[in-house]
């Protein structure tokens, strides 16, 4: 059987990707409306980890910044998430937080035993955390912060959460936390579309499992989204291992196909050059722009066997199979920014279907990350 997986992840990650040693930080004071501090809120910056709680003063500093554009995020239980992308340059920022009470849940609920909720949750598993070698090390610590609704009619499931996510990631060495603001999954298309915000706790282990650790996540790195838009900004697709073409009879997106009839894909049979599709914005800054959709392919590495076993097919015409690990990246904007960290916005400029698309919260890897 063949199936077809697609997934549009709304997954946001404002951050940077560290390039030179700065000493550069970002402090501020946070205070509910009656200018009162909060301490013990969350204060961290998406994808990193750089994460911190307040003092009893409601004061906090994020130290050890490079320049670039962050996306800051703090959090307390019972209060709106407040949340702003901000850029440093040369000095340190002052930023100052007020947060708001969380209207939601100032109100009575009502909690019933659902009996379908394991079932849930073991979909919200498989489609978050993902189902690839990493998945079987991870663990979600706190499912019970989740809230799940199901639509009979519609087939979609919805999540959500009110506190931040706690997963265990031992195939890696992280901690991660993240602040879920939306999920869905639509069983009807397999469509499942996430948005929130993560954060990175590094754990401690033995020699051999901190050897391991290191090199799993240069395995989960290489060949990612992230380290593709980061080839493309330093103009090194094809030295980091990429090929990409153009799609020319691109495919609709979210519809179900019958695979009995369903053409082969047909891409150009030479690879596009990727500079031919950028154009500068400033000094940190280019715009990718195409209008047909790219087959990417990482040449370094196969496709994991968990994800073969899916079934998932693309049909290229004969004269383009390559192997490697295959994804494809449709526009969903005229335009997508990458700057000189790495980071391409709007973040949800892009869909991924295939590779990319499988891979999850169990393969994701911190902004400052890089290759040793």
């Amino acid at each position: 059987m063949i199936y077809r997986f697609i997934v549009f992840s709304l997954f946001i990650c404002f951050t940077f990707t560290a390039k030179s040693q700065n000493n550069l930080s970002i402090t501020g004071k946070v205070t509910d409306e009656k200018n009162l501090p909060m301490p013990g809120t969350t204060v961290f910056l998406t994808g990193t980890k750089s994460i911190i709680s307040c003092s009893a003063s409601g004061d906090f500093r994020l130290s050890y910044l490079s320049p670039g554009t962050y996306e800051i995020v703090a959090k307390m239980i019972g209060y709106e998430p407040f949340i702003q992308s901000i850029k440093i340059t040369e000095k340190s920022t002052v930023l100052n937080i007020q947060l708001k009470p969380n209207s939601q849940q100032l109100k009575v609920v009502t909690i019933t035993a659902d009996k379908n909720r394991p079932r849930y949750l073991a979909q919200f598993t498989k489609e978050f955390i993902g189902q690839s070698y990493n998945a079987r090390y991870c663990k979600i610590v706190n499912p019970e912060v989740l809230f799940f609704s199901f639509d009979k009619k519609t087939k979609v499931l919805t999540a959500s959460a009110d506190e931040f996510l706690t997963i265990e990631n031992k195939a890696l060495g992280y901690q991660l936390k993240y602040l879920l603001t939306y999920f869905q999954f639509d069983d009807n298309t397999g469509i499942v579309s996430y948005q929130g915000f993560p954060s990175f706790v590094e754990t401690r282990g033995t020699n051999q499992e901190e050897a391991n650790w290191l090199k799993n996540r240069k395995i989960a790195y290489l060949g990612s989204s992230t380290h593709f838009l980061k080839s493309i900004y330093d103009h090194r697709v094809k030295e980091e291992g990429y090929l990409v073409f153009k799609l020319l009879n691109r495919p609709m997106q979210g519809v179900p196909d019958d695979h009995k009839i369903r053409k082969p894909i047909i891409v150009e049979n030479e690879p596009v050059l990727m500079d031919s599709l950028l154009t500068v914005v400033d000094n940190n800054t280019v715009s990718l722009s195409y209008r047909d959709a790219l087959y990417v392919i990482y040449k370094n590495e196969e496709e994991q066997e968990e994800y073969l076993r899916l079934g998932y097919h693309i049909g290229i015409q004969a004269g383009n199979i390559i192997t490697g690990q295959r994804s494809f990246v449709y526009p969903l904007t005229r335009s997508i920014n990458i700057d000189n960290n790495g980071l391409a916005s709007p973040a949800n400029g892009l869909f991924f279907e295939g590779y990319w698309a499988w891979e999850k919260m169990a393969d994701l890897m911190p902004q400052e990350y890089t290759v040793h």
